[in-house]
């Protein structure tokens, strides 16, 4: 009769635990941003694994970025059709501080203040940067403290000083960027060692590459 009796104790004891920990785990789930909307406020109210999903359209806001394993996509995958134009020029477009945050397919300018950039990387890692055009900014693409992030089919024209920029950041992978009109293309400078550089491609009035003394 005891034996029952603690057997079902522990049956209930164990479907209430099973209860409780699927109550707590959390749900990744896609959350949609159309013009009018601030894509802030989207960041702001995901939790760690969602997506989200940016329709076409044009974006004045100045992004932060600080929350780990987020997707964050335009819906065509086309910069051209999705651009986040910086509402504050002197503040960088995008700032992003965080692991395992994936940005693709936007149209980043109007950080134009000088040590500004289009999507500026701090203390990030596992990060991937693909397939955006970060044009007309003070900076493109910046890394400062960053390591073992994927920068992929991204092009950069026409900023002011650097297409991408690098300062003491380790172990990135940039693979076929494209620096177009920049007065420098690449520069990798304080200890930003361990860096693969692939596919790089320049047209014109930009060094494609220079690396300081480490």
């Amino acid at each position: 009769m005891w034996g029952i009796k603690i057997n079902r104790f522990i049956a209930l004891a164990v479907a209430f635990l099973m209860f409780a920990f699927n109550s707590s785990t959390a749900v990744a789930v896609e959350i949609f941003v159309e013009p009018g909307e601030s894509i802030q406020a989207a960041i702001n109210n995901a939790s760690s694994g969602d997506e989200i999903v940016i329709g076409t359209g044009n974006y004045t806001e100045n992004v932060i970025i600080t929350k780990d394993d987020l997707v964050i996509r335009s819906e065509t995958g086309n910069p051209e059709d999705t651009v986040i134009g910086a509402s504050n020029s002197s503040i960088n477009a995008l700032y992003l501080r965080a692991y395992n945050v994936t940005i693709s397919g936007f149209k980043i300018g109007g950080a134009g203040y000088p040590d500004v950039t289009g999507i500026h990387m701090a203390a990030c890692s596992n990060c991937t940067i693909s397939d955006n055009n970060l044009s007309e900014n003070y900076v493109g693409l910046s890394l400062s403290s960053s390591k073992n992030n994927t920068i992929l089919n991204n092009s950069m024209e026409l900023n002011e000083i650097y297409g991408i920029h690098s300062v003491r950041s380790e172990n990135n992978s940039f693979f076929n960027n494209t620096a177009d009109s920049n007065a420098h293309g690449i520069v990798l400078e304080s200890n930003s060692s361990g860096n693969n550089l692939t596919g790089l491609t320049r047209s014109k009035k930009s060094l494609l590459w220079k690396q300081y003394s480490q």
